[in-house]
């Protein structure tokens, strides 16, 4: 039996082919969802087309706000202390059984700590990213080195991963180099629905902001705030993908009206996984903090500056994405050379999904 382990956004749109896969084999499996993005991923679900979850550990709480966070990091601490049934249900029929779980947020270590409570092996999926700086970003840094001790099968998503796990971490259990993101799955699968959303702006900037290091930080987002304004000041368009969380905070510090009302400036709302690669592929530019969607640019060949100090994924890394903070001038002048530049999707015809199942089989687990 397999156990499929997400919690976050990012996590269930990357499992999206992986559950095909497991469909497809007749691979019996259950969705355990740790609940961190509950209230969006009602929504996406459908979208998805994923079955709702077999459990939810944690779905008493609203999204999002830092008391929410901090109940739900609460009660799935609490179900590690005084165990639901699920989890003794598990351990009494765990023969061959084994938890998967992928990604490096909170989320993730919460899964590796419930799938070990359960007595489960465990399969790790996208292990050996390295920022090589512990608080660059904090804690994902310390997830990523501590989640290949415990895991018993580790799958690496590029070359750099799988020697970083070889070499520096000196894994001993079984590491697979899948040679690529699951992201590359999900995003030939969308590509294949996916249909160009109609806009006023024939060409634009797209800008995705959702990480909690960029959104606790006041500094972090009027830099952000000021980088629109002077973006769309040199009669630059930009769309500007507002999360829930972020829409919060821009009416908080009374700049969402401000934002939306500017005639170069196209707010949107957070929109279904196909919508987005669609609106991606037809971007001239990406600004982002989330290193799931420079994997994404780095596929489709898009143009991504990538508003952080470091990144864990060097994927496209000085090709066609490149580090820039929030030097406004360097990213006028990046985007002024932006015909310049060759955009070649880059599409293998691999399939990690595909690795990670054989792997599994091969390893007696289905």
């Amino acid at each position: 039996m397999i156990h499929v382990f997400v919690g976050t956004i990012a996590e269930y749109i990357k499992v999206i082919p992986l559950l095909k896969q497991l469909e497809e084999r007749g691979v019996p499996y259950d969705l355990i969802d740790t609940g961190q993005h509950r209230e969006l991923l009602n929504k996406l679900q459908e979208e998805l087309k994923i079955r709702s979850p077999d459990i939810i550990v944690a779905k008493r709480h609203r999204f999002p706000s830092l008391i929410w966070g901090i109940k739900w990091i609460l009660e799935v601490s609490l179900q590690l202390i005084f165990p639901k049934r699920w989890i003794q249900s598990t351990v009494s029929n765990n023969t061959k059984s084994l938890g998967l779980i992928i990604g490096d947020s909170i989320s993730t270590l919460f899964s590796l700590f419930l799938a070990k409570k359960a007595g489960l092996k465990v399969a790790y999926i996208e292990g050996g990213l390295r920022s090589y700086s512990y608080w660059h970003p904090f804690p994902e840094e310390f997830i990523r080195c501590y989640i290949p001790k415990k895991a018993d099968i580790i799958f690496a998503a590029s070359d750099i991963a799988y020697f970083n796990l070889i070499k520096r971490t000196r894994i001993r259990n079984p590491v697979i180099n899948m040679k690529a993101s699951l992201n590359l799955d999900t995003i030939k699968i969308s590509m294949a629905y996916s249909k160009k959303i109609p806009l006023d702006f024939g060409h634009f900037i797209l800008v995705v902001i959702r990480r909690w290091e960029t959104l606790v930080n006041p500094f972090k987002i009027k830099r952000l705030i000021k980088l629109i304004l002077f973006l769309a000041s040199q009669q630059i368009p930009v769309v500007f993908i507002v999360y829930p969380h972020m829409e919060v905070k821009l009416k908080k510090i009374k700049c969402y009206d401000a934002l939306q009302a500017h005639r170069n400036i196209l707010v949107l709302p957070f929109m279904s996984y196909e919508k987005f690669i669609a609106l991606l592929s037809n971007a001239d530019c990406v600004l982002t903090d989330s290193g799931n969607i420079q994997e994404e640019c780095y596929y489709l060949g898009i143009p991504c500056l990538v508003l952080r100090k470091c990144t864990e994924r060097m994927m496209g890394l000085n090709k066609n994405v490149f580090i820039m903070k929030f030097n406004f001038h360097q990213i006028l002048s990046f985007i002024k050379t932006l015909k310049q530049r060759d955009r070649k999707v880059k599409l293998p015809g691999i399939s990690p999904s595909k690795i990670i199942i054989d792997s599994l089989k091969k390893f007696g687990y289905i």
